[in-house]
């Protein structure tokens, strides 16, 4: 069997996650057959997999003698199996297969391999990105990306870091990757915190960027920030093309302009599908985190749009998004998402403005504020997220 269909097809008894316990003369049952990347204290490489019989991603970690060190790595690792399992690899998520310890290696199996990320693809001269992935099927992975984001809300994750690096490209799918700083919020009231920011300051939302307390509308925005760089793309414009999104970055900090851009893009806008999809995006990047719909807010306008005009719309995701995460799992809140107070019309001054004073916004010329996040500021404002 070659690569590509160990790729492309694995195994059936791959089904079930496993976990291994290799002594320290054990040879690993891997074969590295190329570097992917590294951070964050991990290696991730491609790797034949000979006693699950198929090739995959590795992610693993050389675990330090040093105490501090130690624990932080071991608190990554535990921490992304656990987000990982409870995903279950649905819904354009990576896939979990297995996770193995030896000594002071810590490592886990995923799929898929995927031809490359979206921050590569999206690089790539017009010609030669099409021939991964069609337009169509990257403006189809719009709907699936918010039915994905959707359904880690759901089950109380945060991914914490969206970004195109984080996001494969695998065949015709696109699959979010690397939650290696996810944050499970099972646990919690809501999803609202505060702490040390992390994640990529570029797609930060504003309220990450000041270090204020955030939740899932964060993620909302950096997911917003990511369409708008697909769309920059499909509208024929190279990402160091002066007039692109990208130019705009950090997209925290000029607001006002990716406002102006989106508005530029739908006033000439025939197609009713990219229509909508430009909205979505113009409310996902409002400043204020009361004003970004909860992805189930999108996930609902769209069936509502699909249930209008079906022959227009079929094409806004996969088909098992469709069926699965747009058309059964807005039934039950149906009614409960249409009473909400949020508005999906809101005009581009409204989605300019925020929850808090300018002055516990960074400086435009400054980097994101670092440190303690001061939780009483928000409650003496009035600050609210409904996320």
């Amino acid at each position: 069997m070659c690569s590509s269909d160990l790729d492309q097809a694995p195994p059936e008894n791959l089904d079930s996650f496993r976990h291994f316990d290799f002594t320290p003369q054990e040879k690993l049952p891997f074969k590295s057959l190329k570097e992917l990347g590294h951070g964050n204290q991990a290696y991730v490489d491609k790797v034949e997999d000979i006693s699950l019989g198929c090739i995959c991603v590795r992610k693993w970690w050389q675990i330090s003698e040093a105490p501090l060190a130690k624990e932080k790595a071991k608190h990554r690792f535990f921490s992304e199996v656990a987000i990982l399992k409870r995903l279950r690899g649905e819904c354009h998520v990576i896939r979990l297969l297995a996770t193995y310890c030896q000594g002071t290696e810590l490592g886990l199996l995923h799929l898929p391999l995927g031809q490359c990320d979206l921050n590569v693809l999206l690089r790539k001269p017009a010609q030669e990105r099409r021939g991964l992935i069609s337009d169509d099927d990257l403006e189809r992975g719009f709907g699936c990306l918010s039915a994905a984001l959707q359904y880690m809300h759901q089950e109380r994750i945060r991914h914490r870091d969206i970004k195109p690096d984080n996001i494969l490209i695998h065949g015709a799918s696109l699959v979010f990757t690397d939650f290696g700083i996810s944050r499970d919020f099972s646990e919690l009231s809501s999803s609202l915190t505060d702490g040390y920011v992390v994640g990529t300051y570029t797609y930060y939302a504003p309220e990450v960027a000041a270090d204020r307390p955030r939740g899932c509308s964060a993620d909302v925005f950096a997911l917003g920030c990511v369409l708008l760089e697909i769309w920059s793309v499909l509208f024929g414009l190279a990402p160091e093309d002066q007039h692109s999104i990208p130019s705009l970055k950090p997209y925290y900090r000029h607001l006002a302009e990716v406002q102006a851009w989106i508005q530029e893009k739908k006033s000439s806008e025939n197609s009713p599908l990219r229509a909508f999809w430009l909205q979505a995006c113009q409310l996902m990047v409002a400043k204020s985190p009361s004003k970004r719909p909860r992805m189930s807010n999108v996930l609902l306008r769209l069936r509502e749009e699909y249930e209008r005009q079906p022959s227009v719309f079929s094409s806004m995701c996969c088909r098992v998004c469709l069926e699965k995460r747009i058309v059964q799992s807005t039934e039950e809140k149906h009614d409960e998402l249409r009473n909400t107070d949020f508005t999906w019309g809101s005009d581009v001054g409204t989605l300019l403005d925020q929850d808090y004073p300018t002055s516990l916004l960074p400086n435009s010329n400054q980097d994101p504020i670092n440190g303690k996040s001061l939780m009483g500021l928000s409650l003496s404002f009035g600050f609210v997220i409904r996320h």
